[in-house]
């Protein structure tokens, strides 16, 4: 199946380079995953990713945002984003320093805040890369412990290309 795609009308793409279930925080203990697959050739202006889902209850004292203790996106073998958060616990009930340090670089997080137990957080880091054709790209993604389980959920990963070399 085809990973979607979204064009806008100024030549600005958004492309799904990887989904799943599992890829998400753990209430029993910190979760690490590593992640690959190819992506299409293109100016990337920006890499996200998306968790959705319930949970039994509020997933930390603030923000889902909170549980990111380290994000590594790799192009090609080149390390291009390197981010460790050694201060990341659930219990913290202000801003996540993640969302604070992708703030400081031009990144984004935002939460939706539907329920107590619905969460539904996307992140933007800017990138300013060109993916050659055969390019392939690996996510490191570490988590602290959630305070709740989490019942339903997606992971998603996204890459933002730029009108300038789109193919």
């Amino acid at each position: 199946m085809a990973s979607p795609q979204y064009q806008s009308g100024n030549g600005v793409r958004y492309t799904q380079i990887y989904a799943d279930a599992t890829s998400l925080p753990s209430e029993a203990a910190t979760a690490s995953y590593n992640l690959s697959n190819p992506v299409p050739a293109g100016m990337i202006e920006e890499i996200g990713f998306r968790i959705t889902g319930t949970a039994a209850a509020q997933l930390s004292a603030a923000t889902a945002s909170e549980l990111i203790s380290g994000l590594r996106w790799t192009l090609n073998g080149d390390q291009l984003v390197n981010i460790q958060i050694q201060g990341a616990i659930n219990t913290n009930a202000d801003c996540s320093r993640f969302s604070a340090l992708l703030q400081d670089i031009g990144g984004r997080v935002v939460e939706s805040p539907a329920s107590a137990t619905a969460f539904d957080m996307t992140v933007w880091i800017p990138l300013g890369v060109n993916a050659p054709v055969n390019s392939r790209f690996e996510l490191a993604l570490d988590y602290a412990v959630a305070a709740a389980a989490i019942t339903t959920g997606n992971f998603q990963a996204w890459i933002k290309y730029g009108k300038s070399t789109n193919m």
